[in-house]
């Protein structure tokens, strides 16, 4: 039983050093995946402000509207038309 314990420790202190022989590896990937994730999250944002204007012109006219003031879809709880199932307000 005793030479479990001694080996369990040995393996224990043999991961240790490992990790510590590699922990400046793992810094640097670290680093770099913090780079590209923050490059690339500024590039999806400009991507996003430069689709606003064309997404904008993609909104039906008001005066062409025939659901002007629904927000819901038809026969939900919460909207204006309740003939369908679900929970009336």
């Amino acid at each position: 039983m005793e030479n479990r314990n001694y080996f369990s420790l040995h393996c224990l202190q043999m991961e240790t050093q490992l990790i510590h022989a590699h922990l400046d590896i793992f810094h640097e990937f670290v680093s770099c995946m913090a780079k590209v994730e923050a490059t690339t999250a500024n590039d999806l944002a400009r991507i996003w402000a430069s689709m606003e204007p064309v997404i904008a012109t993609l909104a039906p006219d008001d005066s062409t509207s025939t659901a002007k003031h629904r927000l819901s879809p038809l026969n939900s709880p919460t909207s204006n038309n309740n003939n369908g199932p679900g929970i009336t307000l």
